[in-house]
């Protein structure tokens, strides 16, 4: 049921009736629709505020979250370098005495193999001279020349040659002998201590060594030390 409000009011002496309706139903409305307004209104307001609640609490458990990785990284690297100084602290040590160790390993194997490299130099050399006596026994004489010259000043000289060489030398040997022995008494023997193409004087005052296997002895120590 719609109510109307009617208004009368008069003018003067030609006073005329002027009615004015108000339709409350209309007001209702109006104000329904206003109040709807507002509602929606606030409530989007009160949206927009949770979702800014909801977004500012995102950010701070990000922001949380990144921080606790940073501590928790800070805390890992500081215990990973301090364990790394713990094993450092260790091993460093164990290092040292091995690269100790390698290093007389080294030192030890060097001069194996340099002992070993002269032996096999000298046993090279050996075999290159004994063939080479066993073609030129000359050689054997200028050994001999060598010997005597060495021996000079001894009163006698027992001048030991290789039985082999005593025979194959025969009268160059003697002649050797005679030209070196005028003021020197020289006695030619067979040597059985000698190896061929080697000799050995035996003075008074000592021992005159010109076997090959001596003379190599002799190089073979100078170079091992």
């Amino acid at each position: 049921m719609t109510t109307i409000i009617k208004s009368y009011g008069a003018s003067g002496d030609n006073a005329s009736v002027r009615g004015a309706a108000f339709n409350l139903d209309d007001i209702a409305e109006k104000a329904n629709q206003y109040l709807a307004d507002v509602r929606r209104q606030a409530d989007a307001i009160l949206a927009k505020a949770r979702d800014e609640a909801a977004e500012l609490r995102r950010q701070a458990a990000e922001q949380g979250r990144a921080e606790a990785l940073k501590t928790a990284h800070q805390q890992t690297a500081a215990k990973s370098q301090k364990e790394l100084e713990q094993r450092l602290q260790t091993l460093l040590p164990a290092l040292s005495t091995a690269i100790k160790e390698i290093q007389q390993a080294q030192t030890t194997w060097r001069a194996h193999w340099e002992k070993n490299a002269i032996q096999l130099a000298v046993a090279i050399a050996a075999r290159i001279v004994r063939r080479e006596i066993a073609q030129s026994p000359e050689i054997t004489l200028e050994l001999m020349r060598e010997t005597l010259e060495l021996a000079a000043g001894s009163g006698r000289i027992t001048l030991g040659l290789n039985e082999r060489d005593l025979a194959t030398l025969g009268d160059k040997a003697q002649m050797l002998i005679s030209q070196a022995s005028k003021d020197i008494g020289i006695e030619l023997v067979a040597d059985a201590e000698v190896p061929p193409g080697g000799c050995r004087a035996i003075t008074e005052f000592g021992e005159i060594d010109h076997r090959l296997e001596s003379q190599l002895a002799r190089i073979e120590e100078e170079l091992t030390g």
